[in-house]
C-alpha cells in the first residue's frame, strides 16, 4: 500500500569559514622594497551566511632570536587587489595597526559556490605587502611572542521572504531594480535578497539582468596609453571613465563588475595624484572595456593578458605600457595561472 514518506526538516543558517594557508612567511632584506608573500590569504564562505565586513587584527613581529628587537606591523599593508608595478597592495594598501582591528577595504564574503575557485564567489583573498623593509637586526621574526594575527569576520543574516509566483518580463524587473538603484533605497542586504528572489522566482540574476542592460549600450573602447599614467591601473580606468566618458560611479561599477566603493576609492585616490584629465592620443592602441569585468585578474593582468592573447610580444607590450618587458613576463604568466590555461 502507498505510504506517506514525507519528511519535514529546517535549513538553518550556518557561520562556517575555510582559511588558508594557515600562515604567511617571507624572507626580506633590509630597505627591500614592496615585499610580498608567495601567496595570499584565501578565504572560503562554506557556509550560507553573507559577511559584510572583514577585520585584521596585527601584532608587532617579535625577533626570536634578539628579542628586544620587532618588526612595527605599520611597516605591512593589506588588499583585495594585486597587480601593477608597484603591485596594489604595496601602492594603495591599508596599513596594519599594532593590537588594532582593522578593516580591510571593499573587503566582501557573500556566500556562493566557492568550488569555482575565481577569487569572488564565495571567496575573498587578502594580499600582503612590506612597501620598504624597516632597519632591523638580521633574524627570523615571527608572533611567538606577541601573539597570532587574527581575521574577524562579520557575518549578516539572510532571511527569504515569501515566495510567490510571478510573471514579468527580465525588462519590467529591470526597471524595477534601476528606480531602487536610482533613489538608493537599497543596501547590501537588500541587493543579496533580491538576487534570491529573482533565482527562486523568476529564474534569473542581477548579473544577468545588469548584463543585457549593458549589451544595449555602445561598446567603450579604452586607451592603452591611460596605463602610463603615475597613477595606479584601477585608478587610471575609473578615472579615464569618469572624467573622459562621463560615467557615474555606479555606472562603472556595473561595467567593470566592482561595487560602487571599490570604484569611489579609486577614482577618488586618481584624483589625489593627477588632477587633470587625462590626455589620450588618437593613435593609441583601443582595448574593449569589458574584458575588465573578470575579477579573477588585476586591471593590469587583465590588459596584459588581452594584448598577449591578440598576439602581441612581451617587448611590444611592455613598449605599450611603458613597462619592463620582465614585468610583462610576470604578469602575464599571473594571469596564464590564475585563468587555469
Amino acid at each position: 500500500s502507498a505510504q506517506n514518506t514525507t519528511t519535514t526538516f529546517q535549513y538553518n543558517l550556518l557561520k562556517a569559514m575555510v582559511i588558508s594557508p594557515p600562515s604567511l612567511s617571507l624572507t626580506v632584506t633590509t630597505g627591500a622594497m614592496n615585499q610580498t608573500p608567495s601567496e595570499p590569504t584565501l578565504i572560503n564562505n562554506t557556509g550560507n551566511y553573507n559577511v559584510s565586513n572583514i577585520s585584521l587584527t596585527t601584532i608587532n613581529l617579535y625577533g626570536e632570536t634578539y628579542t628586544s628587537f620587532y618588526i612595527d606591523v605599520g611597516n605591512f599593508t593589506i588588499d583585495i587587489d594585486t597587480g601593477g608595478t608597484p603591485p596594489a597592495e604595496c601602492a594603495g594598501g591599508t596599513s596594519l595597526t599594532n593590537g588594532t582591528a582593522v578593516n580591510i577595504t571593499n573587503s566582501l564574503l557573500d556566500r556562493g559556490n566557492h568550488s569555482v575557485n575565481d577569487g569572488v564567489t564565495g571567496q575573498e583573498q587578502f594580499y600582503y605587502c612590506i612597501p620598504e623593509v624597516p632597519p632591523v637586526p638580521t633574524q627570523p621574526y615571527s608572533t611567538s611572542a606577541g601573539g597570532s594575527w587574527t581575521i574577524t569576520i562579520l557575518a549578516a543574516a539572510f532571511v527569504l521572504g515569501n515566495r510567490r509566483k510571478r510573471k514579468k518580463s527580465k525588462k519590467n524587473i529591470l526597471e524595477i531594480l534601476e528606480k531602487r538603484l536610482k533613489k538608493r533605497k537599497i543596501s547590501l542586504d537588500e541587493l543579496t535578497a533580491l538576487e534570491e528572489k529573482l533565482r527562486a522566482e523568476y529564474g534569473t540574476t542581477i548579473s544577468q539582468l545588469l548584463t543585457e542592460a549593458i549589451k544595449v549600450k555602445p561598446e567603450i573602447k579604452v586607451p592603452i596609453d591611460i596605463f602610463k599614467q603615475a597613477i595606479g591601473p584601477s585608478e587610471a580606468l575609473c578615472k579615464f571613465l569618469k572624467e573622459n566618458k562621463g560615467l557615474t560611479y555606479h555606472e562603472i561599477a556595473l561595467t567593470l563588475n566592482r561595487n560602487d566603493r571599490t570604484v569611489w576609492l579609486n577614482y577618488r585616490n586618481a584624483v589625489g595624484k593627477k588632477e587633470t584629465k587625462i590626455k589620450v592620443s588618437r593613435k593609441t592602441l583601443h582595448i574593449p572595456v569589458n574584458i575588465f569585468t573578470d575579477r579573477r585578474l588585476s586591471i593590469l593582468e587583465t590588459a596584459v593578458n588581452y594584448l598577449r592573447e591578440k598576439g602581441l610580444k612581451n617587448a611590444e607590450v611592455a613598449e605599450l605600457l611603458n613597462k619592463d618587458p620582465r614585468n610583462i613576463w610576470t604578469l602575464y604568466s599571473r594571469a596564464v595561472r590564475k585563468l587555469g590555461k
